[in-house]
């Protein structure tokens, strides 16, 4: 079981119970996963140009997701990608949580998921019905 496995199981609760969810609220939602370190949040971190440890992107499209500045799967990867190897070199770990899944983004995005790979951590959820299941992707 992956670290961060927590942050993706609380979204997913949400989701379970139909509870609508903003990106403003992710940062909120997904609390304190390193014991009182701040976290930069892919959509709805106000991070003020900050870089931390630790960057979480989520991906969702569920209808519990409120409409507003949601990332798509392929932005979120492009977002982690820029954050890990471009604004913040610094960052040890990431989480990508998403409900939506897409083998195309993935085969597209190939090459910056192996570079983030090879850099930091990364850990990767996929939610279906409620699940959280880990995906370990190996290049």
């Amino acid at each position: 079981m992956g670290d961060f496995r927590r942050i993706a199981e609380k979204i997913a609760g949400l989701i379970g119970d139909n509870e609508s969810i903003t990106a403003d609220q992710l940062p909120g939602i997904i609390g304190d996963p390193q014991g009182g370190e701040p976290f930069n949040c892919f959509p709805g971190g106000k991070d003020n140009g900050r870089c931390h440890r630790l960057a979480v992107a989520a991906s969702l499209k569920c209808k519990a997701y409120a409409i507003g500045r949601h990332s798509g799967f392929d932005k979120a990867i492009n977002d982690l990608f820029n954050h890990v190897l471009v604004k913040c070199p610094d960052t040890q770990s990431a989480v990508l949580i998403t409900d939506n899944w897409d083998p195309e983004t993935i085969d597209k995005q190939r090459n910056n998921l192996r570079k983030i790979q090879l850099r930091i951590h990364l850990e990767i959820y996929l939610i279906v019905a409620g699940n959280v299941n880990e995906i370990v992707l190996k290049f």
